[in-house]
């Protein structure tokens, strides 16, 4: 069992927000390390994990404070490094919405987390609680705290738990999470899952207890026992081994797998858990960023469990299923081997490593569920007319990837390299909005418009029932599957456990869509269209500033010869490989003095001598040093 505490301190008078004695004390025991500059920028904060309490406190005392400045809704705090090595550690913080911090509140954190004295924290922090701030809010504040499964994550979630309690505030104590669950807790205590199954459906309801970690399992998997019972088909349950990276997703998916074990007399997929916390070092050598960037199998730790009677040193990779999940498990990456034979894992090479990355899962979903709209809008036209479907890509994607969904009528949008900016295209461009970078970090978004139309399609049937009129059954299921997918699919961030449900129902569901009819296993799926071979190289320079390029980062706009010499590059790549597959694009890196270049081409000699001819662009017109090496 995973335990949810909660640890309530709350100010006995609305003016007081903050214990100034005691919080001034644990700012001077927990000072910020010299010679050390912090920002928070999409990861959040993320460093050493011995140069993190101050910050961890500090930030604490800011959930607090923005969790009252929005009227006593919830702010999350997640303790993660994600991918990162076993000594680092960061913070994330949740907004009131479940996604990611604000960015207007970003500078905030960074100036909190860098202030050398106590008394400018505390200063800064009564600012941001002024006298209009507590006459306008006069209510308590919650946080919710979270941690994965490193050694020092425990000591540092405490810091920011007892610094929201210096600034009363309710602290919700969720222990070991991982960090889409937290922001899911945030969603749910919020109300926000409440809101959206009212408008989603008359018939699909459950209970849901805000903020809590049971409501999140029981969300998911309820949503995906329900998703694969509108299947026609039953057949047996799949199989998958799942590779957790060493980290915290590893009890959730054995949770998960323990919740659907009733249920595999209707097909539901069975989950083998393999690199557990304690079986191995975090992330190493295992894990979706290994797998993804290297393409080699991970290397695996221990035994699969207690009931298993294979060892690893006897486990065969030939016809099983392999997904892999990050450290703090919001990126997965499924993959299987092209080898069929029983050779054992350890020995084997990464060339028969077949990976289906985050861009495959996009195109997966996107053809399931623009399949299920269309079935929808043969029977109400007018009310689905408006609905907008599509994918959002960043310039990274793989460009077959771009071609085979507009080949097969998916809307794309490429979008700035980042999640916050996948993740605000998804839900400004469209109303049913999907995105994966190619690492496997993504979700679905689903606007209230198009809630709102499945409501208008589900009143209609029930008109259509009392007067006689008939529709087809394959209508209601499509409906009826539409209804449930916002409720799996995690509507605050991008989750590796929801989004693996998802994958593994959609597969189960395949038999019933024309447009993934012979999609029958993971070879199908991988077959879909071929990637193109890509390289990414980076140049450091004197001033990454110098270089500018547009909204989506595909073309630069400065320095003004640099597009142009691209431009000729790609041409002359083109007519060497008589193909028009070359791409290459270059932009300035957000941690560091340099540019990162991208090139695509027909062949993997091509794209690398494509992205050769860049830097040497780069070097020429940027200023740039003879030192480049390959992007790991």
């Amino acid at each position: 069992n995973i335990p949810c505490n909660y640890i309530t301190m709350t100010a006995t008078r609305t003016n007081i927000t903050m214990d100034t004695k005691r919080l001034t004390y644990l700012l001077q025991k927990f000072p910020k390390p010299i010679h050390t500059k912090l920002s928070y920028g999409t990861a959040g904060f993320r460093c050493r994990a011995d140069l993190l309490p101050s910050t961890f406190l500090r930030m604490g005392c800011l959930a607090a404070v923005l969790s009252r400045r929005c009227k006593g809704k919830a702010i999350g705090i997640m303790c993660t490094a994600s991918h990162n090595a076993d000594e680092d550690n960061g913070i994330k913080i949740a907004d009131v919405d479940g996604g990611m911090l604000r960015s207007e509140w970003e500078g905030v954190a960074g100036k909190l987390a860098n202030m050398e004295r106590a008394e400018d924290v505390i200063e800064l922090l009564v600012q941001l609680e002024s006298n209009d701030v507590r006459e306008r809010y006069p209510v308590k504040s919650v946080v919710h705290v979270g941690f994965d499964g490193r050694v020092h994550s425990p000591l540092l979630a405490n810091l920011a738990a007892t610094g929201a309690s210096c600034c009363y505030a309710q602290v919700v104590n969720h222990g070991l999470v991982t960090t889409p669950i937290l922001h899911h807790c945030v969603y749910q205590y919020n109300n926000h899952l409440a809101d959206l199954l009212s408008i989603t459906s008359n018939e699909y309801k459950m209970d849901v207890r805000r903020g809590f970690l049971g409501t999140y399992l029981d969300v998911i998997c309820r949503s995906y026992v329900e998703l694969i019972s509108t299947c026609s088909h039953i057949g047996h349950h799949p199989q998958l081994y799942v590779d957790c990276a060493c980290g915290i997703g590893a009890p959730f998916v054995k949770e998960i797998n323990a919740r659907l074990r009733n249920f595999r007399s209707i097909g539901a997929v069975e989950l083998f858990t393999v690199n557990r916390i304690g079986d191995g070092t975090l992330n190493d050598q295992c894990g979706a960023e290994f797998v993804q960037k290297q393409k080699k199998f991970p290397t695996l730790f221990q035994r699969l469990s207690t009931h298993d009677q294979e060892s690893f040193s006897d486990l065969a990779i030939g016809n099983k299923r392999w997904a892999s999940l990050d450290g703090d498990a919001d990126r997965i990456v499924f993959y299987f081997s092209e080898v069929s034979q029983n050779i054992p894992f350890h020995s084997e090479s990464s060339t028969s490593l077949r990976l289906i990355d985050g861009d495959k899962i996009a195109v997966l979903i996107a053809l399931f569920i623009r399949n299920e709209i269309d079935f929808l809008q043969k029977d109400f036209p007018v009310i689905m007319s408006g609905v907008r479907c599509g994918v959002v890509q960043t310039a990274y994607a793989n460009g077959s990837s771009t071609r085979f969904l507009e080949e097969n009528g998916i809307d794309v949008k490429i979008a700035k390299t980042g999640v916050k900016f996948v993740h605000a295209s998804a839900h400004d461009n469209f109303d049913v909005g999907i995105y994966f970078e190619a690492n496997g970090h993504g979700t679905v978004l689903f606007s209230n418009a198009f809630l709102n139309a499945l409501r208008k399609c589900e009143n209609q049937l029930r008109n259509n029932e009392n007067e006689n009129v008939l529709s087809t059954s394959r209508t209601r299921i499509a409906l009826k599957r539409l209804q449930i997918l916002p409720v799996l699919i995690n509507q605050a961030v991008g989750d590796s456990l929801s989004d693996l449900l998802l994958v593994e129902a959609i597969l189960k569901m395949k038999s019933d869509s024309s447009r993934i009819s012979s999609m029958v296993d993971f070879q199908s799926w991988y077959s879909l269209y071929e990637d193109l071979p890509s390289r990414q190289l980076k140049v450091k320079v004197k001033d990454r500033t110098t270089v500018k390029t547009n909204e989506n980062e595909t073309k630069a706009l400065l320095p003004k010869e640099l597009q142009p010499a691209l431009d000729n590059a790609v041409r002359n790549a083109n007519t060497a490989s008589n193909n028009t597959a070359s791409r290459c694009f270059v932009r300035p890196s957000g941690t560091e003095d340099a540019v990162r270049i991208y090139a695509e081409a027909a062949t993997q000699d091509h794209a690398d001598k494509l992205a050769h001819k860049a830097v040497s662009i780069v070097q020429d017109i940027c200023d740039g040093s003879n030192s480049f090496r390959s992007k790991l």
